[in-house]
């Protein structure tokens, strides 16, 4: 049998956000949030397959926007 889906809070969405905008890798920003990297990637993986209307590809794209916001930081 399946292990239940986690859904992340909106709260646990946002520090792991913050997390990644200030440098930590995904492993790290999961892990302040007591996940494992592997969850947060699976997350990921439903936001990119469920579409625009799904609850995980929003916490996808936020992501990726944390990601980018931190290499923009970096280059200056």
């Amino acid at each position: 049998m399946a292990r239940p889906t986690i859904e992340p809070s909106e709260e646990i969405k946002k520090r792991i956000c913050e997390a990644l905008r200030i440098g930590a890798s995904l492993e790290h920003a999961a892990h302040t949030q007591a996940f494992s990297r592997r969850t947060l990637q699976r997350w990921m993986g439903r936001g990119k397959s469920e579409g625009e209307d799904g609850h995980f590809f929003e916490f996808q794209q936020q992501i990726e926007k944390a990601q980018a916001e931190l290499v923009i930081f970096a280059s200056y």
